[in-house]
């Protein structure tokens, strides 16, 4: 399951190794949009779903909360994620990403490009700093640090770890089964 999975492009490429994906988006349009665009991936699906109200009745072995997710979704990120947990297999995985502080300028860029475009407000540069961008329309989007993501696998007495890929992710890998 991805959460906060927008139109399904990271479920499409990741399709071909699942026997099924679902994502969840809380955008009607996202979903509807993200189902036309995964007509072809017969194993993929899109729900309207709040992250916060997971309802599904089935354990998955493997969920994910990508691309800076746990911002996205405003989640308390330590409870989310044991809550996230109580929806795995016994050897299931939750896989977690945000931003490394490597990647800050090319962020800060297409925030700004986003911007420009119309698509979000104009960026507070003044307040916009440490990690988060914040818009004068009170959009705020933050990144969890390395030492934030290694308290949060800490807190929940899974065996985890975190890793930076090619300066532009920070993951955090929770694995239920020890």
């Amino acid at each position: 399951m991805e959460i906060g999975a927008g139109y399904g492009r990271i479920m499409k490429e990741l399709a071909s190794n699942c026997k099924t994906i679902i994502g969840i988006d809380i955008s009607k349009d996202n979903a509807a949009f993200g189902n036309e665009y995964l007509s072809d991936v017969p194993n993929a699906q899109l729900l309207v779903m709040d992250a916060h109200d997971l309802d599904f009745r089935e354990p998955f072995d493997v969920i994910l909360c990508l691309q800076n997710g746990l911002s996205a979704i405003n989640a308390q990120p330590m409870a989310f994620i044991k809550k996230c947990m109580d929806f795995l297999t016994t050897d299931g995985k939750v896989f977690v990403s945000s931003y490394s502080p490597k990647f800050w300028d090319h962020r800060v860029a297409w925030f700004r490009e986003q911007s420009e475009k119309g698509l979000l407000g104009e960026i507070d540069m003044e307040r916009t700093r440490d990690g988060e961008i914040i818009c004068k329309d009170g959009f705020r989007s933050s990144a969890l640090s390395p030492e934030e993501m290694d308290r949060i696998g800490k807190s929940t007495g899974y065996a985890y770890y975190v890793a930076e890929t090619d300066q532009s992710s920070i993951f955090l890998v929770i694995s239920k089964a020890g």
